[in-house]
């Protein structure tokens, strides 16, 4: 298959600026530029199609560009696949995984998922929608696109437990170990969380900075900080003693309502993929921040 190396890499560059100029452009659903993207994806599937009758004609297994494993082509083709997944609903309502327009595209995402390496590198949607903007210069939104932006942010309750599946595929770890790891994370880091999360009811930056979720001149309010500290505490005893249960575990008496429900807000909105932990964790942990949030 090497014959098709070079086209394919040609056309990951076309497929990236038409992503890129139909994100950053102000565009109307179904219009040229869409109508672009959306053929360039149909050409990008045909391609993985067509590795696949090859590898079969030969008696081989496939699911990547070039055959049966990774090759440079996936890893050009991967980062941005993988944001243009999480960008395209967010932004402009058209959902790329799951859609049976493009089977061939959804099976080398599982082929690939289905790699350590490509696992301990990807990300989720939440954190590839908020880190593109400042990047690249804002990217224009369709109306169209809110109920999918409002998934992705966990604001139509997909950051609850229990736990439903939405438009972003989160079978990566079983629901136990992604816990585990969460609780594992926050307890490693808890000495700084606490700091980092009272950010919220402290004193913002000077002067601020162009990422909407980033404050690195905040000063933290530290006298919260036993509060915070046993608020973290009942977040992890949640995750590893009530799984998947929407009833909060007891919550230590006194705790400053209005300070826990900025600052454990403030962190779950700064849960960064794969930075701090997997999507199959931050999911949980999202949601178990929420479960004390709502109970303070």
């Amino acid at each position: 298959q090497a014959p098709r190396v070079t086209p394919l890499l040609r056309l990951e560059r076309k497929i990236f600026s038409s992503w890129f100029i139909w994100l950053t452009s102000p565009s109307r659903a179904g219009d040229p530029q869409q109508r672009d993207f959306e053929k360039l994806m149909t050409e990008v599937d045909g391609q993985l199609q067509e590795a696949k009758s090859i590898a079969e004609a030969n008696a081989k297994p496939s699911g990547f560009f070039l055959g049966e494993a990774p090759s440079i082509v996936d890893c050009m083709f991967a980062p941005f696949l993988e944001r243009m997944a999480a960008s395209v609903p967010y932004y402009k309502g058209l959902v790329i995984r799951g859609n049976p327009r493009w089977p061939h595209v959804n099976a080398w995402f599982d082929a690939m998922e289905a790699t350590p390496a490509y696992q301990g590198i990807q990300s989720d949607f939440y954190t590839h929608s908020h880190d593109l903007p400042p990047q690249i210069g804002g990217c224009r939104s369709h109306p169209e696109a809110q109920p999918y932006a409002d998934q992705i942010d966990g604001l139509d309750g997909s950051w609850r437990l229990p736990l439903k599946e939405g438009i972003e595929p989160a079978n990566m770890l079983p629901p136990d170990a992604a816990r585990r790891q969460a609780a594992e994370r926050v307890i490693y880091n808890h000495k700084n969380l606490v700091p980092f999360a009272l950010r919220a009811v402290g004193t913002p930056g000077f002067p601020p900075v162009g990422a909407a979720l980033s404050d690195p001149r905040a000063t933290a309010d530290l006298s919260f900080s036993p509060h915070l500290d046993a608020s973290l505490r009942h977040t992890v005893h949640a995750l590893l003693s009530a799984p998947d249960s929407d009833t909060c575990p007891p919550l230590s008496p006194g705790l400053p309502s209005h300070t826990v429900k900025q600052s454990l807000a403030y962190l779950r909105d700064r849960i960064s993929v794969p930075r701090d932990m997997s999507f199959s964790a931050a999911r949980q942990l999202r949601a178990h921040l929420n479960l004390i949030i709502d109970s303070v």
